[in-house]
């Protein structure tokens, strides 16, 4: 039987960005396979943030600003070379002042010190990347419209739940009720135009996408993780989580200015 392929331009004007969207959808006898034409700013690469932790990527923001964001998840050794300074109480993050007494994972600490940390607070991780020169990835605004810079670099600016489908395939990221993690980065397909490795699966990433304050505060946690599945998977998928919880799949990627 012939396998027959059509193509839809999606074009979408975004006139008061000045920028042309189209979206390319290929529709086959399995999942969709979906990408996109955003025009995002192109960002210099040189001179990046961050004395510690990940190297970054230079992503643009859907109001034509650059930001960096780094290109993997935190990994176990970058945190434990964080934990060898032995940080105190707040680490210099004001919301989080008599709420952190202790900075280490909750997870079993792994000896690979390339995996992802897990198991760690919303204010562990907060103050990681202030200890690195940098800041958790929050939100912007464009038209009165909040938008996520996770969302926007995860889904180089488009609209579907993933850069690479909308489906859990744990072939190209480390998804769909699997047991652990894996080291940052070797899911080489689960990557964005821009370099940016497990945006989705592997472990979800707190943000400073956060209301409330103090101890009751709630701050999303995106990407979903290796053990999610269909609403919990995608770019846009965020569990609004109380700053004090920790999972085992749960770690953090930093952001700057």
């Amino acid at each position: 039987m012939k396998l027959t392929t059509h193509v839809v331009w999606l074009p979408v004007a975004l006139a008061a960005l000045g920028c042309h969207k189209a979206t390319n959808i290929s529709d086959t006898s399995g999942p969709p396979t979906i990408t996109r034409d955003q025009t995002l700013p192109l960002c210099d690469q040189a001179g990046a943030p961050g004395a510690h932790g990940p190297a970054m990527r230079h992503v643009g923001r859907l109001d034509g600003s650059c930001f960096w964001m780094d290109a993997t998840e935190v990994k176990v050794g970058d945190y434990a070379q964080f934990l060898a300074t032995t940080p105190v109480d707040s680490a210099n993050v004001t919301e989080c002042t008599g709420l952190n007494p202790s900075f280490d994972s909750t997870a079993t600490v792994p000896s690979d010190l390339s995996l992802p940390v897990g198991g760690v607070d919303w204010c562990d991780a907060a103050a990681f990347c202030k200890w690195a020169g940098k800041r958790l990835c929050g939100a912007y605004t464009v038209n009165a419209a909040e938008q996520s810079e996770y969302v926007t670099t995860c889904e180089n600016g488009g609209n579907t739940a993933s850069n690479w489908g909308n489906f859990v395939d744990p072939s190209v990221c480390q998804g769909g009720a699997l047991t652990a993690a894996v080291d940052v980065g070797t899911k080489t397909d689960c990557v964005t135009e821009t370099m940016v490795y497990d945006l989705v699966g592997n472990v979800r990433e707190w943000t400073a996408e956060c209301t409330g304050t103090g101890d009751t505060a709630t701050c999303e946690a995106r990407g979903g993780s290796y053990v999610s599945k269909s609403s919990d998977w995608g770019c846009s998928s965020a569990r609004a989580l109380a700053r004090t919880k920790t999972l085992d799949d749960l770690g953090v990627r930093c952001c700057a200015d």
